[in-house]
């Protein structure tokens, strides 16, 4: 699908505390990126479901995906966009996936705050 929003987020456990609080960020359809450097299968689908509880999915307009540099590096089934499409379970949210946002030497930068499209 096809999205377009002002771009919010970054690394997924640092984002998912950012959901309430004095310091909270509205999620209202906006696009959401999320990357970490670590992490196994299991504490990233608790991530996600903390913020499907949260409400954060049913109110941003797409998701950006960078890597999740652990779980790629060993191989980790199941991926993390496989986790990601169960969670949620919208298949209408617009999601991508790119390697050139993360922790890697070649990795580039995004401006949050930014408005983008996802297609």
């Amino acid at each position: 699908g096809k999205a377009e929003g002002e771009l919010i987020g970054g690394n997924l456990s640092l984002t998912k505390e950012l959901v309430c609080g004095k310091y909270s960020i509205d999620f209202t359809d906006k696009i959401l990126f999320l990357e970490s450097m670590g992490g196994e299968a299991a504490l990233m689908s608790a991530f996600f479901n903390q913020l499907k509880q949260m409400g954060v999915f049913s109110k941003v307009r797409g998701i950006l995906l960078g890597t999740f540099t652990k779980m790629q590096e060993n191989n980790i089934s199941p991926t993390i966009e496989e986790l990601l499409v169960k969670v949620i379970d919208n298949p209408n949210l617009p999601i991508a996936k790119t390697e050139d946002i993360g922790h890697g030497s070649t990795s580039k930068c995004l401006i949050i705050g930014k408005n983008i499209i996802l297609n």
